[in-house]
């Protein structure tokens, strides 16, 4: 029983996926006096890196990465004849920069923030045409999110959609108010000829 190793009296594992006797090698490779025979075997453990791990062909200079891999699990102190430069234990232990989360806020989650942005397009825009077709597109995409998200067709009412464009654009576009005012403008448009049609008639 003597002889019954507990994994936590092993050296800490630098990169699982080669697994401990690949680390074995490389301390091995430490020891090596003979800076020849040092590079055979370094190159000899970076194939069998290659052969323990072939989805890592599919990255780009995977060669380097192994090789700064067999540097790495070394701590820096393998002395070998590398192929390409020695990676930088600053460099590889440099924490990554912390992103900010988008502060932006959105009132209707279910919407998403592009809805808000519609809202905005539409508020700027001073044609009562262009105005009426902006409203009559964001209700089309609202109705789009909500049965995206796996709402009953039953529920998404003309209430519900007025109500939450009334609320998401303060109480300036009314979905009924601008759907009048487009059906009236349309009206106008097929029915009524222009003053210079009637000129000509009269002449």
């Amino acid at each position: 029983m003597s002889n019954f190793n507990y994994f936590t009296d092993y050296n800490k594992l630098v990169f699982k996926e080669y697994g401990r006797n690949v680390q074995r090698l490389v301390e091995f490779a430490l020891t090596i006096p003979n800076r020849a025979a040092r590079n055979r075997f370094a190159h000899d453990i970076v194939s069998l890196m290659g052969q323990l791990n072939p989805h890592l062909r599919n990255i780009d200079d995977f060669k380097h990465k192994l090789w700064d891999h067999l540097i790495i699990i070394s701590d820096y102190q393998l002395d070998i004849d590398s192929p390409y430069p020695y990676p930088e234990r600053e460099v590889v232990n440099r924490k990554p920069q912390v992103i900010p989360y988008p502060q932006i806020k959105i009132r209707f989650k279910q919407y998403g923030k592009n809805i808000d942005i519609l809202v905005q397009r539409a508020l700027n825009t001073d044609n009562p045409i262009k105005r009426s077709g902006f409203v009559q597109a964001i209700v089309g995409y609202m109705k789009t999110i909500l049965r995206n998200r796996g709402m009953n067709n039953d529920l998404i009412t003309e209430e519900l959609l007025r109500n939450d464009l009334l609320l998401l654009s303060d109480g300036l576009l009314d979905m009924a108010v601008e759907n009048a005012a487009h059906s009236h403008t349309t009206y106008r448009k097929k029915n009524y000829p222009s003053n210079k049609f009637h000129q000509k008639q009269h002449k």
